[in-house]
């Protein structure tokens, strides 16, 4: 019993744990043609954790050794958990953290049975205890990786980008789980490992079993709301929608009735003998064709039908909108925060400019583009009046308080869930929203 127990196990058992832990979270996210490229990769990673681990059993490292030792697995997980293209850096922490927590336990909940096994004789040899490992691992791995591909199935939140305090509250909660449950083989002939005896490993499997619950709960209320976000922009796209096509229907029998009224003008123009009259005819026939040219190009079509909307509704209300925008940009945010961002800012920006009593007056500006590595969004219009704000919100003068503000905040926490940025002000009688958001490293070249 006791050489089955000295030998190299379980610390080449860990080391293979960790491995599998990693695999575990980055298959599912690898596309199918990179697969065989990083499984190579990986292979190499459990070379040098099988390496790492054998040296660490063979010098019976302790202490202060131990902890550089066990970093540098720690480091060699993150290498592997790198192989993946997660949505941001923070997510790298986050799963690794989750990897690496799932390890553990797994490692220590199969030493507990291999030990229980060879103490009362049912495991006699060292091939009977990897046979014991194998199917451990397998059924623990096998069940979270296939609990994970369902769940990714169903919805999947794995490409939302993950916040640091997110990231820092699940490396926080591995490593306090891994302190706690290694102390006695850190730091041996403690009072921990001493008055536990054989029970400690029981107490360091309920430790990680502990820490991985954490996790699994954290992440479980983070995809909760993930989702109640979801539901609720998905009803704001929807009612969206629906007013897109009531303000569609409008225009075009706004458009039925210019046609209409644009006969008459041209068999007047041609019973007309007065060239000054016709020519006065003609500026009109153009400013109403001018008026409705309002649909947009931008090269995102979600855009595009959100600004062709609102450039038509300017049109009516004689406001001037402007817009450049390079919407090929947008492609790594999700069509309910561009409607967010936009059909917020912009809603806001014309009910304010049917306000201004000069029609000269009446402009908006809308700007899309690159700015170093960040996204910059910017809705301008003209304000000649001065706005007092509350923290960072405008005060309403509306007699309904209750449903102000809805709307730029609904703009804040689409920026925040791109780890951006967004900010109000008011300067030389302009009014700006302004969201800055980072761009995914492929879009930064």
């Amino acid at each position: 019993m006791n050489e089955i127990m000295t030998g190299y196990f379980p610390r080449i058992h860990t080391a293979i744990a960790e491995w599998l832990a990693c695999m575990t979270f980055i298959l599912p996210m690898t596309a199918q043609s990179a697969k065989k490229r990083k499984l190579s990769v990986a292979f190499l990673f459990l070379g040098t954790l099988l390496a790492t681990f054998w040296l660490m059993e063979k010098e019976r490292v302790q202490g202060v050794l131990w902890a550089l030792v066990m970093a540098a697995a720690m480091a060699q997980m993150l290498g592997m958990i790198c192989l993946y293209r997660w949505p941001n850096r923070p997510a790298v922490l986050y799963y690794w953290a989750h990897a690496f927590l799932l390890a553990e336990f797994t490692a220590s909940f199969e030493w507990n049975i291999n030990y229980y096994l060879v103490k009362y004789g049912a495991i006699s040899t060292m091939g009977q205890t990897y046979i014991c490992m194998a199917v451990v691992y397998a059924l623990v791995f096998g069940a979270v990786y296939l609990f994970r591909q369902k769940r990714r199935t169903c919805v999947d939140v794995e490409g939302v980008r993950i916040t640091k305090r997110e990231a820092f509250s699940a490396v926080g909660i591995a490593i306090g789980a891994f302190i706690i449950s290694n102390i006695q083989f850190a730091f041996q002939d403690t009072l921990f490992s001493e008055s536990l005896g054989d029970g400690v490993l029981y107490a360091r499997t309920l430790v990680d079993l502990s820490g991985v619950i954490m996790l699994y709960a954290s992440s479980e209320q983070r995809r909760e709301m993930l989702l109640r976000y979801e539901l609720d922009a998905m009803g704001n796209i929807l009612q969206r929608q629906y007013e897109q096509y009531q303000q569609f229907e409008a225009n075009n029998e706004a458009m039925h009735r210019v046609y209409h009224d644009l006969k008459h003008q041209i068999a007047y123009l041609e019973s007309e003998s007065s060239a000054e009259k016709r020519s006065q005819s003609l500026r009109e026939m153009k400013e109403i064709i001018r008026t409705h040219e309002a649909r947009m190009n931008t090269g995102n079509r979600v855009l595009d039908v959100l600004l062709t909307s609102k450039s038509l509704i300017c049109a009516d209300e004689g406001i001037t909108m402007t817009c450049y925008a390079d919407a090929k940009l947008l492609g790594f945010m999700d069509a309910m925060d561009i409607c967010s961002i936009f059909g917020n800012t912009l809603d806001n920006a014309i009910e304010y400019e049917r306000t201004v009593a000069s029609p000269e007056d009446r402009l908006i500006r809308v700007f899309v583009g690159k700015r170093e590595s960040f996204l910059l969004i910017r809705v301008t219009n003209y304000c000649d009046h001065p706005v007092s704000f509350s923290g960072d919100t405008p005060v309403t003068t509306k007699e309904n308080k209750k449903l102000h503000g809805y709307g730029l905040k609904s703009v804040h926490l689409c920026a925040q869930k791109y780890q951006g940025h967004s900010s109000i002000t008011q300067e030389k009688g302009w009014f700006t929203v302004t969201v800055l958001i980072p761009l995914p490293q492929e879009q930064m070249a």
